[in-house]
């Protein structure tokens, strides 16, 4: 079992605080858990190998629950610094009558610093876009695609892909 709990640790760390996927935990719950129930089944007379195929499924399936939950809050600690970034933006243009160029330019009248936008090593930070008509932040919620994006102009969300 213990070589089941570091396997199913070190897919925990890497999919939820270094990829950000679910990617791992989706294979997880779809291919492995399957056929770990399947060679279960198939030696179903053998009650101690059993009980050890059974507890293995127990501890991916937690550990799918566990990355799922983890990039959930990811996202959800994204989303509430988005809308620090927002604010701090919306102060700035009324003192300063214009949008900021960059995010940096925030830092340290209106914010102590820049924020990444989770607690992972891939896809952690914010995109400030400032084009000839628009303002746009960003960060990547499902990586590579999946962004959210803000555009300061309409002062609405969507999702660039």
């Amino acid at each position: 079992m213990r070589g089941t709990i570091n396997k199913a640790l070190i897919v925990f760390l890497l999919d939820a605080f270094v990829f950000n996927l679910g990617a791992f935990a989706v294979i997880t719950l779809v291919i492995v858990i399957p056929v770990i129930i399947i060679k279960a089944i198939n030696i179903r007379k053998n009650k101690t190998k059993l009980k050890k195929r059974l507890k293995s499924c127990c501890i991916y399936l937690a550990m799918s629950i566990l990355i799922f939950t983890a990039n959930g809050i990811n996202n959800k600690i994204a989303e509430n610094r988005a809308k620090i970034l927002i604010e701090a933006c919306e102060k700035y243009k009324k003192i300063n009558n214009k949008y900021p160029d960059k995010l940096q330019d925030l830092v340290p009248i209106f914010i102590s610093k820049v924020p990444a936008a989770k607690y992972t090593l891939a896809s952690n930070k914010f995109y400030y876009l400032k084009t000839e008509d628009s303002h746009i932040l960003f960060y990547m919620h499902i990586p590579p695609f999946g962004r959210p994006t803000y555009n300061f102009e309409k002062k609405q969300w969507a999702y660039m892909d």
